[in-house]
């Protein structure tokens, strides 16, 4: 349960309550105005078994007022959800809703450019303010902001318009006494320069670094000379370039290849351009030179190092530790994975994990979907050189996807993943974390069991949609996709990808012809379970909802399960 918009008189006492779940049991933090507050006489703290959560204003003052945040925080990450508090000298009576000043006629916008509409209305208690375009609802998005304020002024913002914006929108607000609407007609021309189609992940891009070219074999990255104590593990990184890729041997002072007698405690590895010897478990006479040759038809490149190993417990530790140079550079491991997470449109939500590498902590990025993540508006990135954190100051549907923490430096890379999973704000669930495997708790025999489930989502032609589940089971179980019945087949436009326990059908410039209920099954030896959601296609929404079908007793068992229908708007 989230914490509510509320409007109350001053003097008066309000009440904001939260129910949070979370393990371990998470820390409950208030904010006004992104300013945290702390217990005094007016405001009081408390909770219950249930784990409901209460701020008390008891006595309210016009400057209470504002935006009210609460965060649950623990070692896996955090989430947040907002409501506006405001407190007036009261009126006598209820007011049904009135816009004192309407949408303009007509709006006319080029494709790429800027919608803003807005107009003001009167009305008490609060209002609930909906838009829609030709019938369909509209939900915001990070193309799209509606607000109220507190003067009773709506405004709708629409960035990179396109031809399929054009129509008629109209703005219902709604109170218990009244109803009131406006509405305009919006036209779209052709720009002068047609924008490229919009990314609806606008905050990710890809990189691709140019790469060094050689005819030549060119070293791109020396290797260094090191030091190591004994039964350490030693790592020594090259990277050579060359067309024809370049032949690289290592040798060991100045021997040939062949003469080592200890050659088994040497592991070469890597087939370029990124090559290392890997000597594991270090001996006090593997301390000598060292040196790469690279050669191919047009040439010979060579680097020559040294290596010292010292004695354990001769002072050299504490040394080496202080000294950048003087521990072994080693690969970034993930001390604590990411954690999926689950949150309603509108949240504020945070995933961590903790990473580590010697001598220097590794550089870390945030990706999703493969892409990385550019931090720019919700979206922020801290690390501290333990603990990474990705930061979403405020959620959109289309943020759900899976998360990726990439923690890497010369050596290479370590990663570790987590779903997000963002449910319709109309959905009132407690926020929680998403189990993952962990094969060494689990009892040895688990039927499949659900921890979330697809939903049901209503999109325009040509946009792409994703439904996702998670489920565990023990043996794992397996997972089969259909539509209206009929097995789904992955092709140019429909993949089907599985991420641990996350299970995700995807479909890329949606058809008319691809609405339909879409059933998740998951199987083992000793269960079996399914889950549906449907997909609804805007153009064709209106007919549909024109004449309601009864459901089938097949959907009925469905709906006390997972499946939640749409409401008719």
């Amino acid at each position: 349960m989230r914490i509510r918009d509320r409007r109350v008189q001053t003097t008066y006492p309000v009440r904001l309550t939260c129910q949070v779940i979370g393990h371990p049991i998470p820390e409950i933090t208030w904010y006004k105005n992104e300013t945290e507050i702390s217990q005094d006489d007016r405001h009081i703290f408390w909770d219950d078994d249930s784990n409901f959560h209460t701020l008390e204003i008891t006595h309210s003052a016009l400057e209470d007022s504002g935006c009210y945040m609460v965060t649950a925080r623990n070692i896996n990450g955090s989430v947040s959800c907002r409501c506006s508090l405001v407190v007036d000298k009261g009126i006598r009576a209820y007011i049904a809703p009135e816009f004192l000043r309407g949408l303009d006629t007509a709006y006319t916008i080029h494709s790429g450019g800027e919608l803003r509409m807005s107009a003001q209305l009167e009305a008490y208690p609060s209002v609930g303010v909906v838009w829609h375009r030709d019938g369909i609802r509209l939900r915001p998005s990070r193309r799209s902001i509606m607000t109220l304020s507190h003067d009773g002024t709506v405004q709708f913002s629409l960035i990179n318009v396109t031809m399929r914006d054009a129509g008629v929108y109209s703005c219902t607000a709604t109170n218990i006494i009244g109803q009131a609407e406006t509405s305009t007609k919006v036209a779209v021309t052709t720009a002068i320069q047609d924008q490229l189609s919009i990314n609806e992940s606008s905050n990710i891009m890809i990189t691709n670094p140019d790469i060094l070219y050689s005819k030549e074999p060119l070293f791109v990255t020396k290797p260094l000379s090191t030091e190591a104590i004994e039964g350490d593990t030693v790592i020594i990184l090259c990277e050579v370039v060359g067309d024809p890729k370049p032949e690289v041997i290592w040798l060991r002072d100045f021997l040939k290849p062949d003469y080592y007698k200890d050659a088994p405690h040497f592991r070469l590895v890597g087939a370029g351009p990124q090559y290392r010897l890997e000597i594991p478990y270090a001996k006090l006479d593997f301390t000598g030179t060292y040196s790469v040759i690279a050669r191919n038809c047009h040439g010979e490149a060579k680097a020559v190092i040294s290596l010292q190993i010292y004695a354990k417990e001769q002072g050299k530790e504490e040394q080496m530790q202080k000294s950048p140079h003087g521990k072994v550079l080693t690969l970034p491991i993930i001390k604590r994975e990411l954690r999926d997470l689950r949150c309603c449109d509108g949240d504020a939500v945070s995933l961590e994990c903790k990473v580590y590498a010697t001598p220097e902590p590794p550089l870390v990025r945030w990706e999703r979907g493969s892409k990385i993540i550019t931090m720019v508006g919700d979206f922020a990135a801290e690390f501290d050189g333990e603990t990474a954190r990705l930061s979403i100051q405020h959620v959109y549907p289309e943020d759900e996807g899976e998360y990726t923490c990439v923690a890497y430096n010369d050596l290479g890379k370590a990663y570790t993943s987590a779903c997000l999973v963002v449910d319709d704000g109309r959905e009132l669930r407690s926020p929680q974390v998403l189990l993952r495997n962990d094969t060494s708790k689990r009892s040895r025999v688990c039927p499949p069991k659900f921890y979330a489930v697809p939903h049901n989502r209503l999109v325009q032609e040509g946009e792409t949609v994703r439904f996702q589940c998670a489920v565990v089971g023990h043996p794992a179980p397996w997972i089969k996709w259909d539509k209206n019945g009929t097995i789904v087949t992955p092709s140019t436009r429909i993949s089907i990808k599985e991420q641990d326990d996350v299970k995700i059908l995807e479909i890329i410039d949606v058809m008319r012809e691809d609405a339909a209920l879409y059933r998740v099954t998951a199987e083992n030896d000793f269960g079996r379970i399914e889950a549906s959601a449907r997909l609804e296609i805007g153009t064709n929404l209106l007919v549909e909802l024109s004449e309601p079908e009864v459901p089938h007793l097949e959907h009925i068992l469905h709906l006390t399960v997972v499946f939640f229908q749409l409401p008719v708007e």
